[in-house]
């Protein structure tokens, strides 16, 4: 009996085991994918999904910080100086060995040049060391004409003793006084300021302008009746004030000859050396 109970007991127990339900740790068999499509797991491209319309997207494009806090700048209109002198005396006036009496009118990198009162400038032939020691402005009495081409429409000077012209166009800083005015010539322009020839020794004089304003300035520009604001001896430094800005913008004055010694000068010499000519020419007759 109790081999039969046992008997039952164990088929019982199997046939129960055999018909119980899969527990929850087991999974199911995969469904075998549809052939023509991938699964998700498989590799290689994304199982494709359906179109949809796509909308027009349009791109602004973006400004960073820097650039968006920058705004145009609008390119001024600055006026072209021309250095020729339609009014001047021409060419065919002018005779080699003439004494002349010119003004420095531009420093470059090719040389110095000099208005003389004819129709161009000449190009004053000097040693290079000589040529940025020189300033816009500076009055030289001692110009020999050394050659002229009709053809090309130039003209060559020569200075005698450099040395002695620019002491004669330097005074010491001592010699100024604060509240004084005085007039220059503006020679030098930077990011720094705008640097003007006073005839003062070793320095110029730094005229107090706003930067905006002080790029409209102009080098070789005459400006006049200017204030000296303040003065360091020890430093070599001169401040300078101009009263009416805006008039000195609106007309601009260059640098001539004209304006600076007087109309006269070198026709009274060009006057004055015919005459000696035609003395000389009836004495030897």
């Amino acid at each position: 009996g109790e081999g039969k109970g046992k008997g039952e007991g164990k088929g019982k127990g199997k046939g129960e085991a055999q018909a119980r339900a899969p527990s929850r740790g087991r999974t199911k068999a995969k469904a075998k994918p549809t052939p023509g499509v991938r699964a998700s797991s498989a590799p290689g491209r994304p199982k494709p999904q359906p179109k949809e319309e796509e909308e027009e997207v349009v791109r602004v494009p973006v400004r960073s910080s820097s650039q968006s806090s920058r705004r145009p700048r609008k390119r001024e209109t600055r006026t072209q100086f021309s250095w020729d002198h339609p009014e001047g005396l021409k060419f065919e006036d002018l005779q080699v060995d003439a004494k002349m009496t010119g003004v420095i009118v531009n420093v470059s990198e090719f040389g110095l040049f000099a208005d003389i009162g004819y129709e161009k400038n000449v190009i004053i032939a000097c040693q290079r060391r000589y040529w940025r020691r020189f300033r816009r402005g500076d009055i030289l009495e001692d110009l020999t004409v050394s050659f002229v081409d009709l053809d090309k429409r130039r003209a060559s000077v020569s200075m005698e003793d450099p040395e002695a012209s620019l002491a004669a166009n330097r005074a010491p800083l001592e010699d100024l006084k604060e509240g004084s005015y005085v007039n220059g010539v503006v020679d030098q322009k930077n990011q720094f300021g705008i640097f003007v020839n006073i005839g003062s020794e070793h320095c110029h004089g730094r005229l107090q302008v706003p930067r905006f304003l002080g790029r409209q300035f102009q080098r070789g520009q005459v400006l006049r009746d200017m204030c000296i604001a303040s003065l360091d001896v020890e430093n070599g430094r001169v401040s300078l004030m101009l009263e009416d800005i805006d008039a000195a913008i609106e007309d601009i004055e260059m640098v001539s000859v004209h304006n600076l010694i007087g109309e006269q000068t070198n026709k009274g010499k060009s006057r004055a050396k015919a005459k000696a000519k035609s003395e000389n020419g009836k004495a030897k007759t």
